[in-house]
C-alpha cells in the first residue's frame, strides 16, 4: 500500500458483499480521485497518533486505507446502521448524526468526509466539522459540481435533475462550494475531477428501486460477468467532483 492508496483489496470486499453494499468496490483503486489533494493531507497527518474521524464513513474504505498506512486512533460516523465495527482493527464506529454527533469538542486533529457533505444542510455540517476539530486542524471534503449544463437522470424532491437523489444540494461553481467553508476554515488547495460511472450501474439501480429485489443490488458485485462489464466506464455529463484540503481557523 503507497500513499497513493492504490487498492484492489480482497478483503475489503469480501466484507462489503457481507454486509450488502451496494456494488461493493471491487474494482475501486482509490477512494479519491485528486492524488495531489490526497498526498498533501497525508503529508500534513505527520504524526501516526492523530486522532482522524470520517464523517459518513460508510463501510470504511477511506479508513481502509488509512489503516494500511499506519494510522492507529480512526474513528468513523454514519447514519446507517451497517458500519464495519468488526472490520477494522484500528476503528471505533457510532451510528449518529453527522450535523449533531455526539464527539468531544476540539478532539480530533483531522476529519476526512467523502461524498458526504450534499447529503446535509452545510451550514450546520460546517459548524459540526469546525467544533470537534482542535485548532488548526486539517479536514479534507470532497462533493459534486454541477454546472448549468450537467445532468444525470436522477431528480430530487424538487424535481431537479442530480446525481443522486438523496443529494440536498450540489455545488453550482468552485466559488460556491468554497464559500460554504470560509468562515471557520482556511483553504488549502482546492481540485476538481471527472465524475465517471460503469455503464451498466444505471440499469441495476433502476431495477433494484423499481422491485426493491436485493438481486439487482448484489449481482454486479457478485456476477464475474458483471464485474468485468463495471470497468467499462462513462463521464456524466457536465458534473465534476471536487474536493478541498481545509484548515480550520
Amino acid at each position: 500500500m503507497t500513499e497513493d492508496l492504490e487498492m484492489n483489496s480482497k478483503e475489503w470486499f469480501d466484507y462489503s458483499h457481507k454486509n450488502r453494499a451496494f456494488y461493493p468496490a471491487a474494482d475501486i483503486k482509490t477512494p479519491v480521485s485528486s492524488k495531489r489533494i490526497w498526498r498533501k493531507f497525508i503529508q500534513l497527518l505527520d504524526n501516526k497518533d492523530y486522532r482522524i474521524v470520517d464523517f459518513g464513513c460508510g463501510l470504511g474504505i477511506t479508513l481502509h486505507c488509512l489503516e494500511k498506512l499506519g494510522y492507529k486512533n480512526l474513528y468513523g460516523i454514519d447514519i446507517s446502521d451497517v458500519i464495519p465495527d468488526k472490520f477494522l482493527k484500528n476503528a471505533k464506529f457510532v451510528q449518529g448524526d453527522i450535523v449533531d454527533s455526539k464527539f468531544e469538542s476540539a478532539y480530533f486533529d483531522a476529519l476526512i468526509s467523502n461524498q458526504t457533505i450534499e447529503h446535509v444542510r452545510d451550514d450546520l455540517f460546517v459548524d459540526e466539522i469546525s467544533r470537534v476539530l482542535k485548532p488548526n486542524g486539517i479536514a479534507w471534503i470532497s462533493s459534486v459540481l454541477r454546472p448549468k449544463l450537467a445532468w444525470y437522470f436522477y431528480k430530487n424532491e424538487n424535481g431537479e435533475r442530480v446525481l443522486e437523489p438523496t443529494h440536498l444540494k450540489e455545488y453550482r461553481s468552485i466559488n460556491e462550494f468554497k464559500d460554504v467553508f470560509l468562515d471557520k476554515f482556511e483553504i488549502i488547495d482546492i481540485d476538481t475531477t471527472g465524475v465517471f460511472y460503469p455503464v451498466i450501474d444505471p440499469i441495476f439501480r433502476i431495477a433494484f428501486e423499481i422491485t426493491k429485489l436485493d438481486a439487482f443490488r448484489i449481482l454486479p458485485a457478485k456476477s464475474p460477468f458483471f464485474r468485468k462489464m463495471r470497468k467499462i466506464k462513462f463521464p456524466i455529463l457536465g458534473y465534476r467532483g471536487i474536493e478541498a484540503l481545509l484548515r480550520k481557523r
